[in-house]
């Protein structure tokens, strides 16, 4: 099981950024359905390919149907990465294969792990088998 706290959507100027330091190396950053996010640490390594199906918002207790495919991952130093890092916070880009226009619509614009939102998580598995994880996860 894999839940990452998600601080928001990047701004427009880190998305340009990203695409002009990678696009050539990695075509899926042309696709469409592309969201990017500011992922906050997670304890173990995920890999490239992994799809996210639920959405949580904790602040409201909320879960989300969604399913996001884990397609690219750099950091603030614009590293790529084969997978999310464990302990690390990324810049981390999902294709979007189904989603949640109420969850989508609730992740905050920002350029800061800390800044961001704190109760915006995506997951493998429904928060409602895990409810012990997702209330240790702060």
């Amino acid at each position: 099981m894999v839940i990452l706290l998600i601080a928001g959507r990047m701004y427009a100027q880190s998305v340009v950024e990203i695409k002009a330091r990678f696009l050539k190396t990695y075509p899926a950053l042309a696709g469409e359905n592309l969201v990017f996010l500011m992922a906050r640490r997670n304890p173990e390594e995920v890999p490239l390919g992994h799809h996210f199906l639920f959405g949580f918002d904790k602040e409201q207790n909320r879960t989300f149907d969604i399913d996001y495919e884990l397609v690219f991952v750099t950091q603030q130093f614009y590293k790529p990465f084969p997978y999310i890092p464990a302990g690390w916070h990324t810049l981390s880009v999902f294709k979007v294969v189904k989603d949640s226009s109420v969850f989508s619509d609730g992740l905050p614009l920002t350029n800061d792990w800390y800044e961001g939102a704190k109760h915006l998580f995506i997951s493998d598995l429904p928060p409602l088998t895990t409810p012990l994880l997702y209330a240790q996860i702060t």
